[in-house]
């Protein structure tokens, strides 16, 4: 069939096709000298009422339509079987009515089928009776009229019923067991006639019917027969059938009721019948996982699997596999390895390992899951067939979050300006979870910007992972007047992932001793205001640069010089929102782009965060003489 076939479009233009023959053929036959295609002695068509009974709650129903209607002297044609559209009066408000179709408002919908002219109805929900006309026609294009009327019950109609069985067994069901006939006027019960039990054949139907609708056979399953006097459906499955799904058939009959004049009136019923077929044979597995928590990278995660052959006959070529894959390591089983008949009734155990790895820590979820399926191959039933279950297990992580630094320097204690002091300071990731967009700063005056590595500022630092930063400042002679030279530095990072991704950081105080008396500094005169001109400067993705942005400043006086501790951080009306100045303006995080860090020695590092490129938003800076005189101006920085 087409992918058209089930629409309205095909079933119309059908209709169509086969009433234009039909005229077609009258026409044909009068130009031949024929007699015409109705004389006074054919007769036309004779419609049966229908009448069926509906369980609340149940799907649909279909009445026979023309199905059962009688043939005068011509053929029924049953596509043409049509709803006169004059009866929309007697329906409902909100009602509506096509040849086809009518949509009973607030009971529910009827529809004629495309080739077989049966009326199929759809209930809303709601109890109640509703009777509706159809036309038929046959091949002399004579009509007659027929109505179908449908209760739908709280207690009569049928039921659904499940035929089960086993590979390779037969099972018997009564569907009439579970039905309800309606009642008789005195509100006795009627009886359902055993003898009327049909399949229903549809296009829709899985199976090829008889006939005689007793027997239905759906390839590739098996073979449903009624019994033409008890009405029961006893089911053979085909060799080798088994299947954990279910399909459905569709059966007919109908009940036997006494009107208060006597008559006796029939009613029809229907519902489904689902078929189930199960292997003889079944195995089950469970998995385990340890530990139940897991903490860092490397840890050694445990799966443990148990089949078990809960079926009676052995269990050949025994396999499973893992969600998890190649990270795993071979299965070793025992008593009974992969590959080998686990006997009925018996188990064997299965273990393989595996490592955490960063990924399983990083994740939302935080824990690392395996779905394991085992497979073998029984006889049951004479038959091979194959069987399978399947199980899962995970184990967790528990998040940490800590960062933690330690300083080195070169030198135990400073005695003379011009010395050179380096600092190594090791950050740490003492937490689980990697943390990414490292910042470590110094505003310490003389200490210039921080070059870290092996993992860069803006960088990503994995589970007890360490980098480390470097920078060395020259000791002054002023520097000598003090007891030490201290050096603050912070370090900041965020958590990869999780539900808050709270920023983590710490920070140390690095004091080297002066083991000399301080001298004294002569005070600075009074200069000229010093000059700033804008810097530009570029950068690539994950790459931090550094300027210095005092190389082309100019101070007023050559005795009053720059202060290299004094350039601050300044915003600008370019800046996007969210943008934050803080930590005594040395550092300023621009939304989306990175952050700006000022050394103790007025270098200014842009790490760029994220993977944005093209210029960032103009940033300004201040800077000022040993005199306290400041000048201003601006950095651009460009990121490809």
């Amino acid at each position: 069939m087409s992918a058209l076939a089930g629409t309205p479009v095909r079933r119309r233009a059908r209709r169509r096709l086969l009433g234009a023959l039909t005229a077609l053929a009258i026409v044909l036959a009068l130009q031949l000298g024929r007699p015409p295609a109705a004389s006074a002695a054919e007769t036309g068509p004779t419609a049966v009422d229908d009448s069926a009974v509906l369980a609340l709650g149940s799907p649909q129903i279909v009445l026979p339509g023309s199905h059962d209607d009688v043939a005068g002297s011509a053929f029924i044609q049953p596509s043409l079987t049509a709803f006169p559209t004059d009866q929309l009066a007697s329906l409902p408000p909100g009602s509506s009515v096509t040849y086809y179709r009518i949509v009973d408002a607030g009971f529910g919908t009827w529809s004629i089928g495309d080739a077989d002219g049966r009326i199929t109805f759809r209930p809303t929900g709601v109890t109640g009776t509703r009777t509706v006309r159809y036309r038929v026609v046959d091949g002399n294009e004579r009509t007659d009229e027929g109505t179908a009327t449908v209760t739908v019950s709280a207690v009569a109609g049928a039921r659904s019923d499940v035929v089960a069985t086993v590979e390779g067994a037969s099972a018997t069901v009564d569907v009439l067991a579970n039905d309800v006939p309606s009642r008789d006027a005195d509100g006795s019960p009627g009886a359902v006639d055993r003898t009327s039990v049909r399949w229903l054949e549809s296009e829709t139907s899985p199976g090829i019917v008889s006939r005689d609708g007793l027997v239905v056979t759906v390839p590739g399953v098996g073979v449903f027969t009624i019994g033409a006097t008890t009405g029961l459906v006893t089911f053979v499955p085909e060799a080798g059938y088994v299947t954990p799904d279910d399909g459905t058939l569709t059966y007919t009959a109908q009940d036997t009721t006494r009107a208060s004049d006597a008559r006796v009136v029939h009613h029809e019923i229907s519902s489904t019948v689902r078929w189930r077929v199960t292997t003889a044979a079944r195995v089950a597995v469970a998995e385990k996982a340890g530990p139940d928590l897991f903490f860092h990278v490397g840890d050694l995660l445990t799966f443990t699997t148990t089949i078990t052959n809960a079926g009676t006959s052995p269990l050949a070529g025994l396999r499973l596999t893992h969600s998890f894959g190649s990270r795993l390591s071979a299965d070793a089983c025992a008593p009974v390895a992969l590959g080998g008949t686990l006997p009925a009734g018996s188990s064997t155990t299965c273990t393989t390992t595996t490592r955490a790895k960063q990924g399983d820590i990083d994740s939302e979820e935080a824990r690392v899951s395996d779905v394991v399926v085992a497979t073998g191959t029984s006889r049951a039933g004479g038959s091979p067939v194959t069987v399978r279950a399947q199980n899962g297990a995970f184990t967790a992580t528990r998040i940490t979050q800590r960062l933690t630094m330690t300083a080195t320097t070169n030198r135990t204690s400073v005695s003379a300006a011009g010395q050179q002091l380096a600092y190594a300071l090791v950050v740490r990731n003492n937490g689980n979870r990697s943390v990414r967009d490292l910042v470590v700063s110094s505003s310490t005056a003389d200490v210039p910007a921080l070059v870290c590595a092996p993992v860069p500022l803006g960088g990503t630092l994995g589970d007890n992972r360490t980098t480390t930063c470097r920078a060395t400042r020259t000791v002054r002679a002023t520097d000598l007047q003090y007891a030490g030279l201290d050096a603050v530095v912070k370090v900041r990072a965020v958590p990869v992932s999780g539900a808050h991704r709270t920023a983590v950081s710490t920070g140390l105080v690095v004091r080297t001793p002066v083991d000399s008396r301080g001298v004294t500094v002569s005070p600075v005169p009074p200069a000229p205001a010093p000059t700033a001109a804008p810097d530009t400067v570029s950068t690539t993705v994950g790459q931090p640069v550094v300027v210095d942005v005092l190389a082309d400043d100019r101070p007023g006086s050559p005795d009053v010089p720059l202060v290299g501790s004094s350039v601050r951080l300044r915003t600008t009306t370019a800046l996007p929102p969210g943008s934050v100045l803080y930590g005594d303006a040395k550092t300023l995080t621009v939304p989306g782009r990175g952050v700006l860090l000022v050394s103790g020695t007025g270098q200014i590092t842009f790490v760029p965060l994220g993977a944005s490129t093209g210029p960032v938003p103009t940033i300004g800076y201040q800077v000022a003489d040993a005199g306290g005189r400041t000048a201003r101006s601006t950095l651009d920085v460009t990121v490809r």
